[in-house]
């Protein structure tokens, strides 16, 4: 109530219609850390609301037409993310090859990676890598700690088959093995 009052005494020239008003007939520009005004806008909220009334046809159809150029990047973008993965898969598989170890196939028109279950995983891990912390663990697997502490704290139920692969690469035991 106190700053309400003291706004109403404090008065701020409109560049629009040119007539002194209350700052309390002005939008907020920036604040005080105790929230009260410090600045407000150029434009009362009349004048601000019938210039925007008035430009809003006047930019309508560019706006949508922008809309529509956004949606049309955005789907080339999709089909060269989609180019992209089908690359990496290569390059991939490529490097298993080398490493000994079969292809990894996986869906490619699916929009989520597919998911296994954590515990199987889990349990491989305990049984190759024997009292390692979770530090340890992150850098033999070459995974990120956090991603290390939600497969050893059972946080997580699925796992991405892209994590189950880092963790089987360069290792001669395949996703079979574990979940065959």
């Amino acid at each position: 109530m106190e700053e309400t009052t003291r706004l109403s005494s404090i008065t701020k020239l409109c560049i629009s219609c040119s007539v002194e008003k209350d700052w309390t007939n002005y939008i907020a520009r920036s604040r005080w850390a105790d929230g009260t005004v410090r600045t407000v806008q150029t434009e009362c909220n009349t004048c601000r609301a019938t210039r925007r009334r008035e430009h809003y046809p006047a930019t309508k159809d560019h706006a949508n037409a922008r809309r529509r150029e956004i949606y049309k990047q955005k789907a080339e973008h999709a089909a060269w993310r989609e180019k992209q993965n089908e690359h990496h898969r290569i390059w991939r598989n490529y490097h298993r090859n080398r490493a000994g170890l079969p292809d990894i196939v996986l869906p490619t028109s699916v929009g989520k990676a597919m998911k296994m279950p954590t515990k199987p995983l889990r349990e491989w891990i305990t049984n190759t890598f024997p009292g390692a912390d979770v530090a340890d663990l992150s850098y033999k697997l070459q995974l990120p700690l956090r991603q290390i502490k939600h497969i050893m704290d059972g946080e997580r139920k699925n796992v991405s088959i892209d994590t189950v692969d880092r963790c089987l690469l360069h290792r001669p035991e395949r996703i079979e093995d574990i979940y065959g």
